[in-house]
């Protein structure tokens, strides 16, 4: 084929990944970030080749385009399911501690899975893998452990991410083996017959290769309609010594409703979250027409999408945590603003929690206290981080505000809902399709 054909051949490609892009953006759930970025990195190539199109068009111009690379990203989020990025960067720290940046293609399962698409093919993987490679470039196990432990540096409810390598232009055995040895999962068509008599460092085909199959562990929940577990099991928490945090962790991608589910089993409750549990809003006490307007606006909201089902179904099963200062201000708010029913429901809800001595963890202890960092803000969502628990919030500007300060709270984020069946006296009656949980 000509150069001018595959010239031709590369801009049809730009076409088709332009239109496969928007797709994504159509059917992925939650929109991923980073699709603008991929879209304009295959506009700028594309930009290139027609201008050289209209000039002198060399062999260099088309082997050099990253199109192909870019194509193999894509294929990558398409055959991955929940996908929240595409060309994320994480930071991390070398084994010299020195700050680094690593670049994710896609960031699949709801951010347990961080994968690197490579396009390349097998014959020049295995080129690289012996060593003859130009200079700068990294053959695939170098760039394997830096997923690794930038992964470590960046968990996800406290576990570090899988990584994944998708391989669309074949993977040579001995490298899919290496690979595999390491704990990186291979996907693509394994090659078994490429081989390189030059070097002696690539192992046989005989070779066996190791891996770890992804188990999962957790039992199924019973049936109690209660979601929260064992306050005596959680209260063990209080006493144990969890391991130290990692320099850097990373919020749950998409916070209610997100692709990713958790795999953490504790859960730290922050006072927002002890609110919305027990609010009247949150039990069908919605339909009230309240003269404060973040109460109504909270009250519309609620008739429309309910914050409770998703909120229930994270906490389902999972051994629930409160430490002293969040327990405190939520009983002081409840004595405060609290109507009967909702205080029934908070007597019922502490029973199911071990409230914990406060005892932040090292990095929330190192947080700026101003603006929305507070020290009740650092004792609660430190403590979890200590624990090591996920923290439910509906507090995004704290979480947001210790990530500008480079720490970033495990957190499953809710939207809030305000104590109000003290307001509704005060209130209008709004039509109701549906009847209290009170029987109102």
């Amino acid at each position: 084929m000509s150069t001018a054909a595959r010239l031709e051949e590369l801009l049809v490609l730009g076409h088709d990944l332009l239109r496969r892009t928007e797709v994504l953006k159509l059917v992925a759930r939650g929109r991923p970030s980073g699709l603008a970025m991929l879209r304009s990195k295959i506009e700028a190539e594309m930009r290139f080749l027609m201008r050289v199109q209209g000039g002198q068009c060399r062999e260099s111009h088309v082997r050099s385009s990253n199109l192909t690379q870019l194509r193999a990203l894509l294929q990558a989020a398409e055959a991955h399911g929940s996908v929240t990025a595409v060309l994320k960067t994480f930071r991390y720290r070398d084994e010299l501690e020195q700050p680094r940046v690593l670049l994710v293609d896609v960031v699949a399962e709801g951010g347990r899975a961080w994968v690197k698409a490579v396009g390349r093919k097998a014959d020049s993987l295995l080129a690289a893998w012996a060593g003859r490679c130009p200079h700068g470039v990294r053959c695939v196990s170098e760039q394997a452990h830096l997923f690794l432990r930038a992964a470590q540096h960046n968990p996800l409810h406290f576990h570090a991410p899988r990584v994944v390598f998708s391989f669309y232009g074949g993977v040579p055995s001995p490298v899919a083996c290496r690979l595999q040895e390491m704990g990186v999962t291979v996907r693509g068509d394994i090659l078994p017959g490429v081989t390189d008599p030059l070097s002696g460092a690539i192992g046989g085909e005989d070779e066996e290769c190791g891996g770890d199959s992804d188990s999962d562990d957790e039992g199924e929940g019973g049936d109690s309609w209660a979601p929260w577990g064992d306050a005596r099991a959680g209260a063990r928490l209080a006493t144990a010594s969890p391991p130290s945090s990692p320099v850097w962790t990373q919020p749950p991608a998409g916070g209610v409703g997100g692709g990713g589910g958790c795999c953490c089993s504790r859960v730290n409750l922050d006072v927002t979250t002890m609110l919305t549990l027990v609010s009247a809003l949150s039990h069908g006490g919605s339909h009230f027409a309240f003269k404060e307007q973040v109460l109504a606006e909270q009250a519309a909201e609620e008739r429309t999408d309910p914050v409770l089902p998703a909120l229930v179904r994270f906490l389902r099963d999972k051994l629930l945590v409160a430490c002293d200062s969040a327990a405190r201000d939520f009983s002081s708010i409840l004595d405060t603003l609290g109507g009967p029913r909702e205080r029934a429901r908070a007597r019922a809800l502490m029973g199911h929690v071990a409230v914990v001595a406060d005892g932040p963890s090292a990095r929330a202890l190192g947080l700026a206290v101003r603006g929305r960092v507070t020290p009740r803000s650092v004792a609660v969502f430190g403590t979890g981080d200590e624990l090591r628990a996920v923290t439910a919030t509906a507090n995004a500007g704290l979480v947001r505000a210790a990530a500008q300060q480079g720490v970033a709270f495990a957190v499953f984020l809710h939207r809030p809902r305000a104590l109000t069946e003290g307001k509704e006296h005060d209130a209008a009656r709004l039509p109701s399709p549906r009847r209290r949980d009170d029987g109102r």
